[in-house]
């Protein structure tokens, strides 16, 4: 019978009695913890030894959090990390999970969610490591490479902030569609070339969130940027998480929004180039061994 080994779980926080009250809880469940106060602990500690997931607060003396986290991706790149902070904000959220933190969580944090999350993240890398094979996302539809502006698709359910943003996006030279509700969006996109869909998080209905998930899925090649008048530090680890280009908090400056738009645009644009070059290489590879 195969042995199931404990989750090996590094926690990385200053705060001892809430380490050692989070060690025990999470040791009475079967994952085994270990604790360091610092990151220059943690990285020695990880260079002896083996841990499966990485639980990090932001705030500490000496080295932050975030440099802790550039270390880690630096010489552990496949070491999952769940920032647990009660100091954090929304631009940071953003950009650590942008570059590869897989939970973003603020304290304080329930227990029971906290141990779902790093059994979570454990499964993930089993999983990753694992697997051989990534399946290839589908083909986008032909794209018009003589425009060298995005189309984009503004989805709100505020009509007036979708006027407004019509007129400023248009007056740039880009060609916009508007929806209204996700199932509009999804409508849109089924039988439309878009670039660069633009997406309120929080709407009735299908949630801008939701809305992503299914653009993700159905649409892989569309970029994607989120927007919300309601920053919350989970809504935009997991937005990025899910794929979002950007995230972008109301009330927002235009011309950094048709900046994302653009960036977003020529990336897309990048990578659909990129596969067509691959796919005439293979051809001729092909022809080459035939």
């Amino acid at each position: 019978m195969e042995t199931i080994s404990p989750i090996r779980l590094l926690i990385v926080d200053d705060e001892q009695e809430f380490t050692a009250s989070l060690a025990k809880v999470l040791t009475r469940r079967g994952i085994a913890v270990h604790v360091c106060e610092n990151g220059s602990a943690a990285l020695d500690y990880l260079a002896r030894h083996h841990a499966d997931v990485v639980l990090l607060d932001i705030k500490m003396p000496g080295m932050d959090g975030e440099e802790v986290f550039i270390h880690l991706q630096r010489r552990w790149p496949d070491l999952p990390v769940i920032v647990l902070t009660g100091h954090g904000d929304i631009p940071q959220a953003f950009r650590m999970s942008k570059h590869g933190v897989v939970d973003y969580l603020p304290k304080p944090c329930h227990v029971d969610e906290l141990y779902d999350h790093v059994q979570q993240a454990a499964r993930e890398r089993k999983t990753a490591a694992r697997s051989v094979l990534q399946p290839e996302p589908p083909d986008p539809p032909a794209a018009n490479d003589g425009e060298d502006k995005p189309n984009v698709l503004l989805v709100d359910d505020e009509p007036e902030l979708l006027a407004g943003l019509v007129n400023v996006l248009e007056r740039r030279g880009l060609a916009v569609r508007t929806a209204v509700s996700g199932e509009d969006a999804l409508a849109v996109l089924a039988d439309t070339w878009i670039d660069v869909v633009v997406i309120d998080i929080k709407m009735p209905g299908m949630s801008g969130l939701e809305l992503l998930k299914r653009i993700r899925s159905e649409r892989p090649d569309v970029e994607v940027l989120m927007l919300t008048g309601h920053p919350r530090v989970d809504d935009a680890s997991e937005a990025i998480k899910l794929g979002a280009a950007y995230f972008l908090t109301k009330p927002f400056d235009t011309a950094e929004l048709v900046m994302r738009i653009e960036s977003a645009f020529h990336r897309r644009r990048q990578t659909f180039r990129r596969r067509q070059e691959e796919a005439i290489r293979s051809v001729f590879d092909r022809g080459m061994v035939d």
